[in-house]
């Protein structure tokens, strides 16, 4: 992690914040909006330098557009809002621009211990969610596409699901946007593990992508 001097942080906490280890990226505000701490795992899931981005306006930097094109990285965003009266901020998504894509970012927020001389940090900790969103709409549109009139799925004649207890946990999952490693740490499984049940379940359903698994278990009642 490579922090910047700041005269209003709370003593040690920028130190303090150096030494943690985390697979999400991690990257620390002050109350001006200024990037005062950018992780290397920062540098890792939303590709800048740290050098690049330190000292400059967060919502500058990230961007971030949530649905309906509504730019939730402004200035005095909600976040900042909710630190200065002490309050919790529930994770989010949010699109960025990452070159000539667009990618999804899930952010959590913590509050750093402050003092009335000393505000506290506003703590990000973001990872890439581009493909749960991906599989998530692309699921969502096309089991809506199934749907009857009266907004329900309908099962095929006498449909009775062919799959076991396990594989419609890993489908159900996958249809929630879950990649392998997800469903492996969730059901306490190796992802070498999951990976057959993915493939015994297309097998039996009689399809060739994770996708159309979802859109078949959607037929079956599974999803």
């Amino acid at each position: 992690m490579k922090p910047t001097e700041q005269a209003g942080s709370p003593d040690g906490i920028l130190d303090a914040l150096d030494s943690l280890l985390t697979a999400d990226g991690m990257f620390c505000v002050d109350w001006d909006q200024r990037i005062v701490q950018w992780s290397e795992s920062a540098e890792r899931v939303i590709g800048l330098k740290a050098n690049d981005v330190v000292g400059r306006s967060c919502y500058e930097v990230i961007g971030g557009i949530r649905l309906f094109a509504y730019p939730y990285c402004q200035p005095d965003c909600p976040v900042l809002a909710n630190a200065r009266r002490r309050r919790t901020t529930r994770d989010f998504d949010v699109r960025i621009e990452s070159g000539d894509e667009q990618r999804w970012l899930n952010v959590s927020i913590v509050l750093t211990e402050g003092s009335e001389r000393k505000p506290p940090l506003v703590m990000h900790l973001v990872r890439d969610v581009t493909e749960r969103r991906s599989v998530d709409s692309l699921s969502a549109a096309a089991i809506r596409d199934e749907k009857t009139p009266n907004g329900r799925v309908p099962k095929e004649a006498g449909a009775v699901s062919p799959l076991s207890r396990r594989e419609e946990q890993v489908i159900r999952l996958l249809a929630h946007g879950y990649s392998t490693p997800s469903v492996a740490e969730a059901l306490g499984l190796s992802p070498v593990t999951v990976r057959n049940h993915i493939t015994r379940a297309m097998s039996k359903l009689g399809v060739h992508s994770r996708l159309d698994a979802v859109i078949r278990a959607a037929r079956y009642g599974i999803v």
